[in-house]
């Protein structure tokens, strides 16, 4: 395959964020967003009116959550791409297809497209800027001060940070779905599946996990530091629980399809010879000790296989326990969510009566 190995030297220059096509390393841009959103966090909270700042811890957490999601939204993004990259070689033997296909399934999954970037970073600003300016322009009328610095600069560093923010939370959402679906297009392709030993098909399942993870992040980080939502937002981390849930299956069901009739394969033909076993000894009730020997031996190697193969996973994750782990990891946030509400409402009452 002198073509796919050629253009494996060029995965790595696929970009699948707009911001890994500027002039420096990538773990430095990570750092250098990450203390830009740290010092405009830093000047929004000492430049707003002392009489309507938060609180010091409170302020805190919320500026963490801003800087943290930025810097994550980030390195997640990086480590996908190295995955994505590792994975896709590791895959390439297991996708029956040739090579230029393959190649286009790459390009759609590490690639971003510009045009969509654009419309996204439009997006973003329309949203903040409505956010900004029609909160400013509540507060003016309400006379409880003013919504925005009065320093053009600083307004401008606010509101692009925040536009940024933006950008990275709509851009890892395009990429999620981006990938997912070229994911799930290939896990529909012919595979080759042994029902032995999945090893082959397991990028699938690490590839499927990572994407579905970015989201959980999402609402971990918030959840941790700023603690329960209220009102209805119960029912958002249950219904985003449901999203990434759907996120990690939904792109491995061809696999899984293609996994669950290489089994059904494999079974019916062990026991075709075990019916043909059974045959023979029903059509030689005088069979001698040998051949008895032979059929008896045969037998309980049919069944120590048929044992192995009703054994082996349905998806492309190493075990159950595997597949159990990837489940749990996913719906973290929606566990946290009920864990806590059951302290509030059962624990805490008993230690503080």
């Amino acid at each position: 395959m002198p073509e796919l190995h050629d253009a494996r030297q060029g995965w790595n220059a696929y970009t699948m964020l707009a911001l890994e096509r500027l002039p420096v390393p990538y773990p430095v841009l990570v750092v250098g967003v990450g203390l830009l959103a740290a010092v405009e966090q830093f000047l929004e909270h000492v430049t707003a009116p002392p009489e309507y700042r938060y609180p010091p811890m409170e302020a805190l957490a919320q500026g963490a959550v801003v800087v943290i999601l930025v810097v994550y939204i980030l390195s997640h993004m990086g480590l996908l791409k190295r995955r994505a990259v590792k994975g896709l070689i590791y895959l390439r033997p297991a996708v029956k297809i040739g090579d230029p296909e393959y190649m286009g399934y790459v390009r759609h999954m590490l690639t971003a497209n510009r045009r969509v970037e654009l419309v996204l970073l439009v997006v973003s600003a329309v949203v903040v800027l409505l956010l900004f300016f029609v909160r400013g322009a509540e507060l003016q009328m309400r006379k409880e001060g003013a919504g925005l610095p009065d320093s053009l600069l600083l307004t401008l560093f606010f509101v692009s940070t925040y536009v940024l923010l933006g950008w990275l939370l709509l851009s890892l959402v395009y990429t999620s779905v981006r990938f997912a679906r070229g994911l799930g297009a290939l896990a529909r392709r012919p595979l080759e599946v042994n029902v032995f030993d999945p090893g082959n098909l397991l990028p699938f399942g690490e590839l499927s996990l990572l994407h579905s993870l970015a989201a959980v992040g999402l609402f971990l980080i918030p959840l941790l530091l700023l603690g329960m939502p209220t009102g209805g937002g119960g029912f958002i981390v249950i219904g985003l629980s449901l999203v990434s849930l759907a996120a990690l299956f939904v792109p491995l069901w061809g696999v899984h399809r293609q996994m669950d009739a290489a089994k059904d394969k494999a079974l019916d033909q062990i026991h075709l010879q075990l019916s043909e076993a059974q045959r023979q000894l029903l059509d030689c009730p005088t069979m001698e000790s040998d051949q008895l020997g032979d059929i008896a031996n045969r037998t309980s190697t049919l069944i120590s296989v048929r044992d192995l193969v009703l054994k082996s996973p349905n998806w492309p994750f190493r075990s159950a326990a595997s597949l159990f782990r990837a489940i749990i990891a996913v719906a973290s946030p929606f566990l946290i969510f009920i864990i806590q509400a059951l302290l509030s409402a059962y624990v805490i009452p008993l230690l503080t009566r």
